[in-house]
């Protein structure tokens, strides 16, 4: 593994057009960003076999991993995303490319230990993506919660099943994390008059499907 150079590949982003949003609250003024979807259809050329200590499989192809009703709502996603966004987006992309290729070539076994900055990279640079959702056929971004959250995992979801086995993938998505919030959200709404955003019906019926297809 000594010099051998490995890339994380991410969706690539396609340019729409140019469009107009309205600012939040009651700022009727507006602004421009770039209207791009989300393309999966790149695979992974690199053999990270040895890296993450089991094969690679054969089915982790960008989108199988994913229930389709899930794929469906990704399929069909709109981005809006100003310059700045962007650039945020792409640098931390690229931070978690450069951290994965510094610790290619480290043999001290704390390599477990180093992933979790390449995780933390991709996870920020899928949130502000995620935060870019714009409601169909609208000028402005969503304030579905729920939309984006069951939205920001299934992208992680889909990303790192091209690199991971199901055994990882839980942690890796986040879907674990989740899964816990649900639950200890649902536990204190039992018991007192208060509502979680975590704790939804479509929240809990996302985490059911995902953890059949991890099975």
């Amino acid at each position: 593994m000594q010099g051998q150079i490995c890339h994380l590949l991410f969706p690539k982003l396609e340019y729409k057009r140019s469009i107009k949003l309205k600012h939040g609250g009651k700022d009727k003024n507006y602004f421009t960003a770039g209207l791009y979807s989300l393309n999966w259809v790149k695979e992974n050329n690199c053999n990270l076999d040895n890296v993450f200590g089991k094969p690679f499989l054969d089915e982790m192809s960008s989108k199988k991993r994913l229930p389709e009703e899930y794929l469906s709502i990704i399929d069909e996603l709109l981005f809006a995303i100003t310059p700045v966004y962007l650039h945020k987006i792409c640098r931390f992309c690229q931070s978690a490319d450069k951290e994965l290729n510094i610790n290619l070539n480290e043999n001290d076994g704390l390599f477990e230990l180093s992933l979790r900055p390449i995780i933390a990279y991709v996870e920020i640079a899928f949130k502000l993506l995620a935060d870019c959702i714009i409601e169909k056929n609208k000028d402005y971004f969503t304030r579905n919660y729920t939309l984006k959250t069951i939205v920001f995992h299934s992208m992680l979801y889909i990303f790192w099943g091209r690199y991971v086995g199901k055994g990882m993938l839980g942690d890796f998505s986040g879907i674990y994390r989740l899964s816990q919030r649900s639950c200890a959200a649902k536990s204190i709404s039992q018991q007192y008059p208060v509502k979680f955003s975590s704790d939804t019906q479509e929240i809990r019926d996302f985490l059911s499907e995902i953890r059949k297809h991890m099975e």
